[in-house]
């Protein structure tokens, strides 16, 4: 997993005073804001774990006195329990940031670099599944309701009858009237479809053909597009993880099937909960449980990954998941906040 070189003492290891910053080139770095926090040769697999909130235990048998060593970040309380091979004494260490590095021994065992990194190893290694939002982490340019918009331009080239005034009035009306009942806790259990929206607000009596194509224009501002560089991410993702979708959308979700069919993501999830099947919106647990009962996993071993704090942080929160948040959204509840989905790509 990290590339060390070989420093002045001879040895290959991680310089000590210095992090190791977790990227694909894994190269050295300065003190970054918590990544590698302890190093050394061990003749066992490491073993370690959480005290507290800000302690963590390592244990390690060593194959000589002194080789272990200790990174650490300031933020965090570093236990050492090292056991000598056919030796009887043991010894405690407690960040020991001031020893310097010694020559390692290795004898009986071959040395085992150690290293564990506080984001990923620590938060993540339990996660089997991740749960991901859509709209703004991996789709974007969603949403296209502004009133320059002219919805009719596209009702008319899927043959749509209605004059371009009735049809930009039309859907203009119905955002209005299902982004005004989006936020409100009455309709998270019950919010309205479409093609509610239209007989109620617009005309009931329209032709059905008429408010299929009102519904296709309606899903065709309200989808957005996935970048090619996330695409790649789902996929080298889902080599690891089971890829779940948690999305609230409001037309049907058919247009967004062809969005991932075209992009080449169409099979990577095992399961899927759209808001506009059957009426759930976050931040209601109910489609992280019903995402989870698909999945048949546990709410331990998944991550919950969106941008907005209220929907999907509130929602995952309630169904008692961890959630991460990118996209720029910062919450002292989440379990780690990042720039995007390709940022946090890096620790998973």
């Amino acid at each position: 997993m990290f590339q060390y070189n070989y420093f002045s003492d001879g040895n290959r290891h991680a310089p000590y005073g210095s992090y190791i910053f977790i990227k694909p080139s894994s190269s050295h770095k300065k003190p970054i804001d918590s990544y590698v926090i302890f190093a050394g040769y061990c003749s066992n697999d490491n073993l370690y774990k959480w005290a507290s909130n800000t302690e963590i235990d390592i244990t390690c048998i060593e194959s000589g006195k002194n080789s272990v060593k200790t990174l650490y970040k300031k933020a965090y309380r570093i236990n050492i329990s090292a056991v000598v091979e056919n030796a009887k004494n043991s010894y405690q260490s407690q960040s020991r940031g001031s020893q310097n590095f010694r020559s390692f021994v290795t004898t009986v065992f071959p040395p085992v670099l150690a290293a564990l990194a506080v984001k990923g190893v620590f938060m993540y290694s339990n996660k089997s599944a991740l749960l991901l939002d859509m709209n703004s982490t991996f789709m974007f340019g969603e949403d296209n309701f502004g009133s320059s918009e002219d919805f009719s331009e596209y009702y008319h080239k899927i043959g749509g009858v209605l004059s371009k005034e009735e049809v930009n009035e039309a859907i203009g009306s119905v955002y209005a009237y299902l982004d005004i009942r989006y936020p409100d806790e009455e309709y998270r259990y019950c919010f309205p479809s479409v093609e509610e929206a239209i007989k109620n607000i617009v005309d009931k009596h329209l032709p059905e053909e008429e408010i299929s194509k009102l519904i296709t224009t309606f899903a065709k501002h309200e989808a957005g597009s996935i970048p090619i560089e996330y695409a790649e991410v789902l996929h080298r993702l889902s080599k690891k993880y089971k890829l779940a979708v948690v999305i609230d959308i409001w037309a049907p979700k058919e247009y967004w099937l062809n969005i991932f069919r075209e992009s080449g993501i169409n099979t990577l999830f095992s399961a899927s909960s759209f808001s506009s099947d059957h009426g759930m919106v976050k931040p209601s647990p109910k489609p992280f449980e019903l995402v989870m009962k698909k999945l048949d996993i546990s709410k331990e071993r998944c991550l919950v990954i969106g941008d907005s704090i209220r929907r999907d942080l509130g929602g995952s929160s309630a169904a008692g998941i961890d959630c991460v948040l990118v996209g720029g959204a910062t919450h002292k509840s989440a379990l780690g906040c990042y720039k995007n989905l390709l940022e946090l790509s890096y620790e998973l």
